[in-house]
């Protein structure tokens, strides 16, 4: 299932809790979330767990292993070139195994310039350690769980740019919304429910239209 808003983060977060609220959560083994490291995503995900009352025991947190991997390389770029080959492989394998505490130890064993480990600390205290939870692939990997966030970023492409963005095209913010919603519902291969949807709300608004003015009528012949 896709959708997208051109709203705010609270905006989206409110778009995902409308359709949380129709599911049967309670028959869910699991819970995932998925996405990269900007912390506004993880903020607004435990809000949402909070105010939804998920199982903490359901709910599993991860933050794109590409995305990890690109902000190791960060740090990878402030050793001596001569040992980044070493480096990057045994890095790469700690941030696998979910190994902040090794991945933190050689960080200060290798980046020798004062300089360059006071930045390689910070990043890694930011990012790593302040998404240790999230890191531990090896862990969601044996449980069949998601690494990557992969699937957002197509549909990023899919949903959004081959559809509203192209050479001399501008919308308004609202008609935009409404062509993100239907462009969702085409991706999703929901259109038919979509459309079912929509004429039942269209028959009931009708019904309750002629019941209305049958009731007016009454009334009017009463008086």
């Amino acid at each position: 299932m896709h959708d997208a808003t051109m709203g705010n983060h609270d905006a989206a977060y409110a778009l995902l809790e409308s359709y949380l609220d129709n599911l049967a959560l309670e028959q869910l083994e699991r819970i995932v979330f998925c996405g990269d490291g900007g912390s506004w995503i993880w903020n607004g995900a435990e809000k949402l767990c909070d105010r939804m009352g998920f199982d903490e025991n359901k709910i599993f947190q991860v933050l794109d292993y590409t995305h990890a991997k690109q902000n190791l390389r960060d740090i990878i770029d402030l050793v001596c070139p001569t040992k980044q080959a070493v480096t990057t492989k045994k890095w790469k394998d700690l941030l696998w195994n979910g190994q902040m505490d090794a991945l933190e130890a050689s960080i200060k064993a290798l980046v020798t310039d004062k300089k360059k480990l006071t930045q390689a600390l910070k990043k890694f205290t930011n990012y790593f350690a302040a998404n240790r939870k999230r890191m531990q692939y090896a862990h969601f990997s044996a449980q069949g769980l998601p690494c990557g966030s992969g699937h957002v970023e197509s549909a990023i492409r899919r949903v959004i740019n081959l559809r509203l963005k192209a050479p001399g095209t501008f919308w308004l913010k609202e008609m935009a919304e409404c062509f993100l919603f239907l462009r969702s519902q085409v991706i999703s291969g929901r259109w038919k429910i979509f459309m079912d949807n929509l004429i039942s709300l269209a028959r009931r608004a009708f019904h309750a239209c002629i019941i209305a003015e049958s009731v007016q009528l009454k009334n009017t012949e009463a008086v």
